[in-house]
């Protein structure tokens, strides 16, 4: 440690700490964030709905590739995922030297996309500062040839720009320090005391950030480990005194934090905590840059999560890794300008909205604020209508927000029904505005937000576990597993689908009557297959046998069955219920995925 701040460090270990009873959540945890009453305003996060966030670090410039190996995998946990001596890892120091790094482009992209926002790996679990710390040798500033601070330069340009910044600030993993989180391959974890890396560097680091930065706009902590509630309390605290103004993310843990983070990848179905949210994406399936990994989401991909993200209220985080020269990926940069370019059209959908008043749509999604209503069209059926399950709107106009355009609105049975033209101003996004006179409409219901809508005119209704109502022993169970680079993937499904009694249903609002075929999207391991599952439906009955896809493995992709179980006929449009259980008392029944209710022509 550098002398200059010891007595900083003697002042910070003597803080006060309050104590709040709470559950300590896991890594990415959605449990409800407990938000101080007196703690700082959300509003202008509520608003924003698109940032971009930030991976980079001395490891960007192996670009997943070190030591005469290829590291598929998280790259940024290079130096845990590898177990290099501290020597050999730290050693990336000397030759980090990224004279490509332009503040100033890094924002001006971000602004250029319509990124209210920008949170940048300020240290990340290495323990690698990538600004100018007096409390460890390891930093970018004073330990690489670079000798520059690329936090300070990106607060100047941030600011210049009327760009918000945060920085992600690893509070409780820091392999570099002996007692911080998560090196237990070269430091042995019963010897050490996580009090003295806190007050000796987390605390000291933070304090330069939220000092030296101006004003930042949030701390983005991450993986809260095994720390304890009261060291939670005192990052939590020592923010609240120097800057009162800066959010808090979930991820210190305990409940604590301002905003809520959905785990990585993940988008809730329905987001019932009144706090706001965020949801974060990597660009390409590596979170920091490695030259493996080119498997960049489309524009169109990108869009969709957006859109999907604001209709249930929450934020976009989108990720990008520069390389170790401290570039960009152009994937990245020419993505963000298409979004951008989409955004100056159809902004109006997006900032500052609210969750979506309606049931889920099967044509793309909903936004809304006070006297507007947003229709995202993301795939417009052939028929050129689309179905909006509220009839009692009191619309004064409606239009093509691209083009201003006029369309027809007419009432039908249980909603509207709204004309589009052939042709579609943006087949990856359309956004058709709906303005009337009734003020911020409430949210739907959970139970309305559970009704699906089926129809002849759209190629498949899917029904997630998420949306269903659970019977008997039945609960939720997301399992998650990856591929290559380090971005989870989710596997929503449930447990506790035994016996009879043990049930999954979802309510259909069926628009067409006519023939339907039902699908049934499963994995199952040999203790499960065998059994029979029963779908039921309008008084119609459908049994299966499950059959064996394979064991469920975190590390390697899922395999899943799609088993046609057979046809259904709807007489009559109306409302229905259809339900999944086993025809027996047996093991779990499936690792169930889906069902899917296609027309059948």
């Amino acid at each position: 440690m550098k002398l200059k701040n010891v007595i900083s460090v003697l002042v910070l270990s003597l803080l006060p700490t309050t104590v709040v009873l709470a559950q300590a959540p896991e890594d990415g945890d959605v449990s409800i964030v407990q938000n101080d009453s007196d703690g700082p305003s959300v509003e202008w996060f509520r608003d924003a709905k698109f940032g971009m966030f930030v991976h980079w670090g001395v490891s960007s410039q192996t670009g997943g590739q070190w030591r005469g190996e290829n590291y598929y995998g998280i790259t940024e946990w290079l130096w845990r995922r590898s177990e290099a001596s501290r020597e050999d890892y730290l050693g990336l120091l000397d030759t980090f030297d990224p004279q490509g790094f332009d503040a100033d482009e890094w924002v001006s992209l971000a602004k250029e996309a319509g990124a209210k926002y920008i949170v940048v790996t300020a240290k990340h679990h290495d323990g690698v500062a990538m600004f100018d710390t007096d409390f460890s040798d390891y930093d970018v500033t004073d330990g690489a040839p670079f000798g520059r601070d690329p936090m300070k330069e990106l607060s100047i340009a941030a600011e210049k720009e009327g760009i918000r910044l945060g920085f992600y600030y690893s509070q409780f993993q820091d392999w570099e320090h002996p007692d911080g989180g998560g090196n237990e391959w070269e430091y042995d974890p019963a010897g050490k005391d996580f009090s003295v890396y806190q007050q000796e560097k987390a605390i000291p680091q933070l304090d330069e950030l939220l000092t030296n930065y101006g004003d930042v706009a949030l701390i983005w902590f991450d993986t809260p480990g095994d720390s304890t509630l009261e060291s939670a309390r005192q990052f939590v605290d020592f923010v609240r005194e120097r800057q009162p103004d800066t959010l808090i993310s979930s991820r210190i843990g305990h409940g604590l934090g301002d905003y809520q983070n959905y785990r990585d990848s993940e988008i809730p179905v329905v987001h019932e905590s009144s706090r706001p949210f965020e949801a974060i994406f990597p660009h390409n399936e590596s979170w920091g840059y490695t030259a493996l990994d080119t498997n960049f989401k489309s524009t169109t991909e990108l869009l969709h999560i957006l859109a999907d993200v604001a209709s249930k209220g929450g934020n976009f985080l989108l990720n990008v890794g520069p390389d170790g020269n401290g570039k960009i990926p152009e994937a990245s940069v020419n993505r963000f300008r298409e979004i951008g370019k989409w955004m100056d059209v159809n902004g109006e959908s997006i900032y500052g909205t609210s969750a979506s008043p309606f049931a889920p749509v099967p044509w793309g999604t909903v936004t809304q604020r006070d006297g507007a209503v947003y229709l995202h069209v993301l795939e417009a059926p052939a028929s050129r209508e689309i179905f909006l399950p509220s009839g009692d709107l009191n619309i004064r106009q409606a239009k093509l927000l691209a083009t201003g355009k006029r369309l027809s609105v007419t009432t039908v049975e249980g909603g509207l029904k709204i004309g589009l033209p052939d042709d579609m101003p943006d087949s990856r996004n359309s956004v058709v505005a709906l303005y009337h006179n009734d003020g911020l409409l409430d949210t739907a219901s959970i139970e309305e937000r559970r009704i699906i809508t089926v129809s002849s005119e759209y190629e498949a209704t899917e029904l997630e576990p998420e949306m269903a109502t659970f019977g008997g022993n039945v609960e939720l169970e997301d399992r998650r597993y990856w591929h290559n680079f380090g971005e989870w993937k989710h596997f929503p499904s449930v447990k506790g689908i035994r016996e009879p009694d043990d049930t999954l249903s979802w309510q259909l609002r069926v628009l067409d009557p006519g023939q339907y075929t039902v699908t049934v999207r499963y994995s199952a391991d040999a203790s499960e297959a065998g059994q029979e599952g029963v779908v039921e439906v309008a008084g119609q009955s459908r049994i299966f046998r499950v059959l064996e896809t394979g064991e469920f493995e975190f590390d390697r992709p899922v395999a899943t069955f799609s088993h046609h179980i057979g046809t259904i006929e709807f007489t009559e449009p109306g409302d229905y219920s259809i339900v999944l259980r086993p025809a027996q008392v047996g093991t779990e029944l499936m690792k169930f995925r889906q069902i899917e209710i296609l027309p059948h022509d």
